[in-house]
């Protein structure tokens, strides 16, 4: 008997057959509509939008389609991220979507808007998948040539991709710089849906403030917006993790843990981008030492490699704060602990870039 694949990976799959080839002006719509999702005050992407651009041949839709190849390329990367294939995203991008948009004759022809929108379509892949260095570098050419063709929208969702890049990388204060750029235009425009990058630089940023209010507010317009569908596995993911930080600074470690758990061990967990993914096992390990349960964050980390690091994991210059029977850990990677006085022990910031998770004690104060 065929073994039978289920409706889950039916849906999930990336591609369809080779001989659905839409129609050029459907796929010229599609490309748009799934780029033009990753800004502020858009619609949700479509899942019509979604399968027309996975599904097309590129090699052949881009001597068929009217539009440009830095545009289609840069949708069939977002396509893809959305659709919960991250990896695939940040390989295609490697491979084609860079080339299309920022060199040779293809690229030149391009408008300058939709060169600046592709760079962020290609931005939220490196993020989405930890690449943080190719992910700020595209994000200020997004910003800049943005600026340069006068679209506030591409830019505001440049500066909200500088931010949660630069949140994620421990430089606080030029991430809220460019957090009250992007909400500047934002309330001036007066757009009214937000985005995942948007809302999770809020989140990341309220934590270190323990300001529950913001995080609240910014996961709130994320759901009313309709941009945390199960059309887009980021931005569902980006809700759920957004919740497990609030509970954390709550501190509601039991919700926090079983949220964390729907994205690592619930059924959509495949698809959860490999960022995001990371955090909430970060998030789930963090809770479970507040709870006094050491070897249960062993557990959870055994074998488990730490995520990739772009500027301290070479570092020596850590220090345990207070008792030394702390287990050390690589800089950056969460804690390990060995025994119960590690739940008293503070984790320090990395002294080169303080990029480091808050303290044991409080892990989001």
């Amino acid at each position: 008997m065929p073994e039978n694949p289920g409706l889950g990976q039916v849906l999930a799959r990336p591609t369809a057959p080779a001989h659905r080839h839409p129609h050029p002006s459907t796929l010229d719509a599609a490309a748009s509509q799934v780029l033009s999702a990753c800004l502020p005050g858009s619609a949700p992407v479509r899942r019509s939008a979604l399968d027309a651009v996975l599904d097309a041949p590129l090699h052949s839709a881009r001597r068929s389609c009217s539009c440009s190849t830095a545009r289609l390329t840069a949708a069939h990367v977002r396509a893809l991220l959305v659709s919960g294939h991250a990896a695939r995203a940040a390989g295609y991008a490697d491979r084609a979507a860079l080339a299309a948009v920022g060199s040779g004759a293809a690229a030149a022809h391009a408008p300058l808007a939709e060169r600046a929108l592709a760079y962020a379509a290609i931005a939220e892949a490196y993020l989405a998948t930890g690449r943080l260095e190719d992910a700020l570098t595209c994000a200020r050419r997004a910003c800049e040539y943005a600026a340069e063709a006068g679209d506030d929208r591409v830019l505001a969702a440049g500066h909200a991709l500088l931010s949660l890049g630069l949140a994620t990388h421990g430089e606080v204060a030029a991430a809220q710089e460019h957090l009250e750029a992007a909400e500047r235009l934002r309330a001036a425009h007066a757009w009214g849906s937000t985005t995942w990058p948007l809302a999770f630089a809020t989140v990341l940023l309220a934590i270190r403030r323990s300001d529950t209010a913001s995080m609240e507010a910014a996961l709130r317009d994320l759901e009313a917006s309709g941009q945390a569908s199960t059309r887009d596995h980021v931005q569902r993911a980006v809700l759920g993790l957004g919740r497990c930080h609030l509970y954390g600074v709550r501190g509601d470690y039991p919700r926090a843990i079983s949220t964390a758990q729907t994205l690592t061990h619930g059924s959509l967990a495949p698809l959860v981008p490999p960022a995001l993914l990371d955090q909430a096992v970060a998030v789930e390990a963090l809770s479970l030492l507040q709870l006094g349960n050491p070897a249960a964050v062993l557990t959870l980390l055994h074998e488990r490699p730490s995520p990739p690091t772009t500027r301290c994991a070479s570092t020596s210059s850590w220090r345990p704060r207070t008792s030394s029977s702390a287990t050390r850990v690589r800089p950056c990677a969460p804690p390990r602990a060995a025994s119960a006085a590690t739940h008293a022990t503070a984790w320090p910031r990395c002294r080169r870039c303080s990029c480091a998770a808050p303290s044991l004690r409080r892990p989001w104060g």
